[in-house]
């Protein structure tokens, strides 16, 4: 397990905290209960495999919603790279997510991972809404069943869950991976999301992991209950793909 714990001065009150993990451990984030902070949960996985089972396999044991009003598309100049192949200025950075901002927060996320990787020397991410489907489910999932994992209660693993949502065909090869993280009041944007992800070796290694070229973005505007208490938050899922 990978904590990280930071105190952000925003009153006596509610100060902003963070603790992370990885996949290959099952157990939640460690979540000291204080009523001056709150925290951060963040995970990494990775899955690999040469061929996808079966179209209608029985691991298959919720839906994944498809594409609709609920997840908006990232407007066009969600890469981080520009046609002359520097990095561009992500907007939108230091937004804590709401009901009514998710679009520009997922779209920051995206900007500032594909900047990541465009200083690694790695090819921007191309948006997929097999993926952005998954990503959203399940961190939607994680808040109203209010765990913190890539398995869900009911066992569910993340692969399952992304070939799910139909984004691999059968007898394609894949390779699949994915960051989770929730957090409280500043620590919910998407700049400091992808700064913790970037300073946890795991999650860097999902980010920078050149063999990926597709990836979805889930924002849900509340984290866990019981790891957020009362407090406003976020809970972010990135899931990343490619079809070999």
């Amino acid at each position: 397990m990978i904590a990280i714990l930071a105190a952000l001065g925003a009153s006596s009150v509610a100060l902003a905290a963070r603790a992370s993990h990885h996949a290959r451990s099952s157990r939640r984030c460690a979540t000291r209960r204080a009523h001056v902070r709150a925290g951060r949960c963040g995970h990494a996985a990775r899955y690999r495999s040469t061929r996808r089972r079966h179209a209608g396999s029985p691991r298959r044991s919720r839906p994944v919603k498809a594409p609709d009003a609920h997840l908006p598309q990232a407007p066009a100049d969600a890469s981080a790279v520009s046609s002359a192949g520097g990095p561009e200025t992500c907007t939108n950075t230091e937004l804590v997510p709401t009901g009514s901002n998710i679009a520009e927060v997922r779209a920051a996320t995206l900007c500032l991972i594909n900047r990541e990787r465009s200083r690694d020397g790695e090819r921007p991410l191309v948006e997929n809404q097999h993926l952005v489907a998954s990503a959203q489910g399940h961190s939607e999932d994680m808040v109203s069943r209010d765990y913190f994992s890539h398995t869900t209660p009911s066992g569910e693993a993340f692969d399952t869950r992304i070939l799910a949502s139909g984004y691999v065909r059968s007898n394609q090869l894949y390779m699949l991976g994915e960051n989770i993280d929730c957090a409280t009041l500043t620590l919910a944007t998407p700049a400091a999301t992808v700064s913790a992800w970037m300073n946890s070796p795991e999650h860097r290694e999902n980010i920078l992991n050149g063999e990926y070229r597709e990836t979805g973005v889930g924002v849900y505007a509340a984290a866990p209950a019981y790891f957020s208490g009362d407090q406003a938050g976020a809970t972010y899922t990135q899931d990343f793909g490619v079809i070999g």
